[in-house]
């Protein structure tokens, strides 16, 4: 822990006593050694600018120091040669609040930036290294080392060489002519030998450098083309010609006479192809090339194509799309074949003599003209154009018909005909018998009117009238009429689709039972029928008849119900009347009317009414509701509870409803709430409390919960009512049934359900989602229900505890499990659970076994409200070695289900009788050494298990202290370490996981010898000399001091350190505190490496051991005194305004009883941050570059290692906290020295 305990403005490090009620060492953290000089340097950038190559420029620099103590620059170092220190030269002081002048030159070689980072090493241990960036840049002219090629034509490229031709402007060739030019890069340029260059060097110019000549370039005069040949020498126009000659390359023309340039291409040098052009004529041909005169050939022949001649077609006449062949010579590249009146025809040039062409529409007779390009047209002898044969009608039969009907119509020429359409132009569907006739049905839509023929390259034909007939309309009533005894009867006329058919009027006489019916004061009801316009007429003044007619102004359109009649239903249930239309009339007879008489029966009443759940109002299904009377009835309610008895006659009925089965949603929950209202917890209500009287004895007793609990686990009762449906009322009577009875509910109750928690099977789901979880859809979290895995012995009692989690707070008042066992392996005991000492100590819990399928329910009046075991199952093993029973949940539910539950199953392996031992049995060992024990299995076991290793005393430790036994491994072995003398400790070895082992004990004494390790690592016996080291025993003094004041005392307490080294020489030690069991001293200076003896000698006793002394022995202070965990340290903060500030990096927690980490912020990115480490045997380093310290694997730059410099034997590591350690939280501090690891501590960054 650090704070000012002193008074002196800088923070302290006290560290923790483990042995005693006192402190180890007070130790302040900061001193003037490792804090000054303090060095700046301004400015941080010096820029040269440009300097031309071969000269310097000198700049200068400021180092200063605002420490208190002399700042020695160590070294300057310089990462580019091109700068360098003029003066002065390190080493060097700058004195404290002094500053000095630091020179530095620029000397570039060569063209160029330039730049680099001039480091000054100090002796400041904040900052021992500050850079400064230098930059500038370097001017180079151009120089030439050739040219390539050196000779080349006007537009040819030269390549020039040479050096710092980046900024170069300008490139010009003999006789001062400009050149288009590139700088490839700083050595490489290619210009392009322009139009007026003459022989001469090539003149390079570059802005602040004088022009720079080339060697001599070359212009090469171009050579002109001549002509030896041309073949062939005539051709067509689109033909090839090669010309032969010199000097082609370049040309870029070539022309036929009458000056038509031609495509061509320079084969080489010495040929050219070339294609005759169109309107090329017979003549040399032209060559044209830059620089040179134009060149002819010798005379080229433009051949004249071909042209066709005729010397037949056949046939000389046909249809139009017929086929004409023409036949002549020449026809190769025909473009056009047209007939007479000049329509263009499709044809095709079979060959050089033959055409095919295809007469066209609107051709007439006359010559056929063909056509080819440079000639001129041709014409055939004349083709006639054979006009087609038009239809005549002669009749159709019949003359009228309906729609769908089959006309005949004859006539002539009906070959060809494409169309036949009845009037509004309806295509109809037809066929052509033969040449004469031809048959058609008479489409949907066809009115009265002509029938139209058509037929291709003819006018339409049409027929005399045909007229489309109408069908008869259809008047019906059904013939399943029925009406309740004592009620009404609506009797519907039902007519077909009147659309069309004029109808405005119709009259009727319909006949009727009159024992059954009778017709009501006005018999019919137009609302809502084709006849509400209409003013209707009745009469029924005849008994058993009825009179109607009905008229209007608009004609009745569509179909459906006519009218409605009205009867009062007068006869009995069961009697029939036949309802028959004697006669149907629509407008005196037009259209017809079919008639299709109907029938009406009496039916009796019915009753019909809902069947709810009576605690939660729910529809209860598959009720079953029975009518006693006559006739009797029956139903079942449907899924929404509702039913409806139907066809009841007119007498006396009782109606009752029953139901069995589907009796979920009963738990020990239920039977909790039955407790309850017993002792006056809670007040339920009448549905309630008639679900919870499970004796049926009208009254609530403890009896009907436990009646509840037994059936929930799956025990049964016969005085148990539990699991039977009642309902209110029990049933319903009615003396006699005349019309609907509605509204007729029932309450249903399930015996047993007390929370009302039923619901029907197709709303039930299942216990366990896919993930092993109740359904219960809740943003709580689930309570864990777990087994644990077992491993007993046979014949042994196995208690298998059932713990649960994140119970706190729910209001669990009952549970239900459901699991499954191997009843070969494990068997229940008589008293199968246990609930001392569990959460279910004050609850009822009932039981049932059915050869491994168990069921447990459990209620109480009093909810459950912690986290732990919920109870024990007792199981005897009886199953053979190599056996195992699984311990798998089928369901678990709390409060039925309303809290979500994660089950996790669990299992019992049954091993080999075994026997646990520890050896040696008995021994002896020295403080602050060790020994070793070994657990020894008689039998191995067949997975890990875990051995839990226990001392009686705390002054014998084991490491650690569990274990895991590998499968198959019936050894470990494990080391106990002597913390302090005194009698004898008890080492004990139990195996918790396997159930009916026995423990093992072994007898460790502890012998008077000291043993000392570092007082910061507490690692080894191996120390260094001036180290702080601490030595463990007993009876050092009858006393506990710490050293007051510096130096350190030789004798404190009455006790005295000697250390005899390896070369004989006895030394007294500095002592830092001592107790009965503890001093913590100093190794003397000037102590020989090797093996040396302690001596500590009091008025009580003197004891001795051995040390190892070795120049090295790094440790590091940790905060609580055990060289683990977190840092002894603290961390300096250097604000850029030059404040300094200390921060601690651990704290006392009262509740945790040691130091706990203080996360460390690494604030801005301009803060320098340094950790100093407190630690011992470190100041005797070969070098600063020999010591290695990484925080969380990233290494921390080291700024001062050694003697901490105030108090004696500490050590002091200033290193600088890297940024990329921000947001890591605790690290590892790892430290090497020489290569010797330190321990490792940690500390926290935020």
């Amino acid at each position: 822990m650090t704070a000012d305990f002193n008074g002196d403005s800088k923070p302290d490090l006290v560290i923790a006593n483990r042995y005693s009620n006192g402190v180890s060492v007070l130790l302040n953290t900061c001193s003037s050694q490792s804090l000054n000089p303090a060095i700046t340097v301004t400015p941080t950038t010096l820029d040269f600018g440009s300097v031309a190559s071969g000269q310097t420029k000198d700049l200068t620099l400021t180092i200063g120091n605002t420490g208190s103590a002399a700042l020695l620059v160590t070294s300057i170092n310089i990462t580019d040669s091109r700068f360098t220190v003029v003066s002065p030269q390190p080493p060097f002081n700058v004195a404290a609040a002094g500053q000095l002048t630091l020179t530095v030159r620029f000397a570039p070689t060569s063209g160029g930036s330039a730049g680099g980072t001039l480091t000054i090493n100090s002796n400041d241990p904040v900052k021992p290294s500050v850079p400064v960036t230098l930059t500038g840049s370097g001017l180079s002219c151009a120089t030439v080392s050739g040219i390539n090629p050196s000779s080349g034509l006007t537009g040819s490229t030269v390549t020039i060489t040479g050096t710092n031709f980046t900024g170069v402007t300008a490139v010009k060739f003999s006789s001062n002519v400009t050149a288009s030019f590139t700088v490839v890069n700083d050595t490489t340029i290619t210009a392009i030998v322009p139009a007026g260059a003459t022989t001469g060097p090539i003149t390079i110019s570059k802005p602040n450098c004088n022009d720079l000549q080339t060697a001599s370039f070359t212009v090469i005069v171009p050579l002109c083309p001549t002509v030896s040949g041309i073949n062939p020498s005539s051709g067509l126009v689109g033909s090839t010609v090669t010309i032969t000659g010199t000097n082609f390359t370049g040309v870029t023309a070539v022309k036929f006479s009458s000056n038509v340039t031609a495509t061509f291409t320079i084969v080489n040098n010495t040929t050219i192809t070339a294609t005759v052009p169109t309107g090329a004529v017979t003549g040399p041909i032209t060559i044209s090339k830059p620089n040179c005169n134009d060149l002819q050939t010798a005379s080229f022949t433009v051949i004249v194509p071909q042209c066709p001649t005729v010397s037949g077609l056949n046939p000389s006449s046909g249809l139009v799309g017929s086929t004409v062949t023409i036949t002549g010579t020449n026809f190769t590249g025909v473009s056009a074949v047209k007939f007479s009146s000049n329509v263009t025809a499709t044809f095709t040039i079979v060959n050089d003599t033959t055409i095919t062409a295809t007469v066209p529409n609107g051709a007439v007779t006359g010559p056929i003209t063909i056509s080819k390009p440079n000639c001129n047209d041709l014409q055939t002898a004349s083709f006639t154009v054979i006009v087609p044969q038009c239809p005549t009608v002669s009749g159709i039969n019949p003359s009228s018909g309906l729609i769908g009907s089959t006309v005949t119509i004859t006539g002539t020429n009906f070959t060809g005909v494409t169309a036949v359409k009845f009037s509004s132009n309806v295509t109809a569907s037809f066929t052509i018998v033969n040449n004469t006739t031809i048959t058609a049905t008479v489409p949907a839509g066809a009115i009265t009117g002509p029938i139209t023929i058509s037929k291709p390259n003819c006018s339409d034909l049409q027929t005399a009238t045909f007229t489309i007939t109408q069908p008869c309309v259809n008047i019906s009533i059904s013939t399943s009429l029925t009406g309740t005894a004592g009620g009404t009867l609506t009797v519907p006329l039902t007519v077909g689709d009147l659309t069309g058919k004029s109808v405005i009027s119709y009259e009727f006489v319909l006949t009727y039972d009159p024992t059954v019916l009778r017709p009501q004061t006005t018999p019919y009801d137009r609302t809502g029928t084709l006849s509400s316009g209409l003013t209707v007429s009745f009469n029924t003044a005849i008994n058993g008849e009825v009179r109607l007619s009905a008229f209007g102004a608009t004609a009745l359109a569509g179909s459906g119900t006519l009218l409605n009649l009205k009867f009062d239903v007068i006869g009995q249930s069961s009697s029939c009347s036949n309802l028959t239309l004697t006669s149907f009339k629509f407008n005196e007879g037009t259209p017809c009317a079919t008639i299709t008489s109907g029938r009406a029966c009496v039916t009796g009443g019915s009753i019909s009414g809902e069947v709810s759940y009576c605690i939660t109002p729910r529809a209860v299904p598959g009720v079953l509701i029975t009518a006693a009377g006559s006739p009797a009835a029956n139903t079942t309610t449907n899924n929404s509870g509702a039913f409806v008895l139907n066809g009841l006659g007119s007498g006396a009925y009782t109606v009752t409803p029953t139901k069995t089965g589907d009796t979920n949603g009963i738990s020990s929950f239920d039977a909790a709430l039955v407790s309850q209202q017993v002792v006056g917890m809670t007040t339920l209500s009448e549905c309630q409390r008639l679900a919870g009287d499970a004796s049926g004895d009208g009254s609530l007793s403890s009896f009907d919960a436990a009646l509840i609990a037994q059936y929930a686990v799956g025990i049964s009762n016969p005085a148990s009512k539990v699991g039977t449906w009642k309902f209110v009322p029990v049933n319903r009577t009615y003396p006699s049934i005349s019309g609907n009875q509605t509204g007729q509910n029932f309450s249903a109750i399930l015996v047993g359900d007390v929370s009302g928690n039923w619901a029907p099977v197709s709303a039930l789901a299942l216990s366990f989602d896919e993930n092993g979880m109740n359904r219960i859809d809740s943003p709580v979290p689930s309570i864990q229900a777990t087994f644990p895995p077992m491993i007993a012995m046979p014949g042994t009692v196995a208690t298998i505890p059932i713990t649960i989690s994140d119970m706190p707070a729910r209001g669990i008042l009952a549970y239900d499990l459901d699991l499954e066992y191997d009843h070969l392996v494990l068997s229940l005991l008589d008293s199968p659970v246990e609930i001392v000492d569990t959460l279910s100590n004050s609850m009822i819990v009932t039981v049932n076994d059915n050869s491994g399928h168990l069921r447990i329910s459990a209620f109480g009046n009093y909810p459950i409200s912690s986290t732990g075991i919920l109870l024990k199952l007792r199981f005897r093993v009886i199953g053979q070695n190599g056996s195992m029973s699984g311990l798998i949940w089928k369901s678990v539910l709390f409060n039925e289900g309303h809290t979500r539950v994660r089950p996790i199953d669990g299992s019992l392996r049954v091993v080999p009788t075994f026997a646990l031992s520890l050896t040696p049995g008995t021994q002896t060992i020295s403080v602050g050494n060790k020994g070793a024990l070994t657990a020894v299995l008689s039998a191995p076991l067949p997975s890990d298990t875990l051995l839990v290793l226990r001392s009686s005393d705390p002054r014998i430790a084991t490491a650690p202290d569990s274990v895991i036994i590998p499968a198959g491994k019936t050894v470990v072995s494990f080391e106990i370490f002597g913390r302090a003398t005194g009698g004898q400790v008890i080492i004990s070895a139990g195996l918790p996981q396997i159930i009916g082992s026995l423990s093992a004990n072994a007898a460790i004494s502890i012998d008077h010898s000291v043993f000392s390790v570092s007082a910061a690592s507490f690692l080894s016996d191996t120390v260094a000399a001036q180290s702080i080291a601490v030595a463990f025993g007993s009876d050092f003094s009858d006393s506990t001091e710490a050293a007051a004041s510096q130096p350190l005392p030789t004798v404190l307490a009455g006790a005295r350190v000697e250390i005899t080294d390896s070369l004989g020489a006895t030394r007294s030690a500095p002592l830092f505190f001592v107790s009965p069991g503890q001093v913590n001293y100093q190794i003397p200076e000037g102590t020989a490496g090797g093996t040396a003896t302690i001596t500590i000698s009091s008025r009580l006793n003197i004891a001795t051991g051995l040390l190892n002394i070795t120049p090295l022995a790094p440790g590091l202070f940790s905060a609580n005194s055990n060289g683990q965990g977190v840092a002894a340290a603290v961390v300096t903060r250097a604000g850029p305004d030059g404040s300094l500030n200390y921060e601690p990096v651990a704290a006392w927690d009262e509740t945790l009883g040691r130091f706990t980490a203080i996360p460390v912020d690494l604030g801005s990115s301009e803060d320098r941050i340094c950790l100093i480490l407190y630690g011992t045997g470190i100041r005797s380093l070969s070098g600063k570059s020999n010591i290695r310290v990484s925080i969380d694997g990233l290494d921390a730059p080291v700024l001062y290692a050694g003697s901490q410099g105030t108090y004696a034997g500490l050590d002091q590591i200033n290193v600088l906290l890297n940024r990329n350690l921000a947001g890591r939280g605790v690290v590892t501090v790892a430290m090497v020295v020489d290569g010797m690891i330190a321990n490792f501590v940690t500390i926290n960054i935020r």
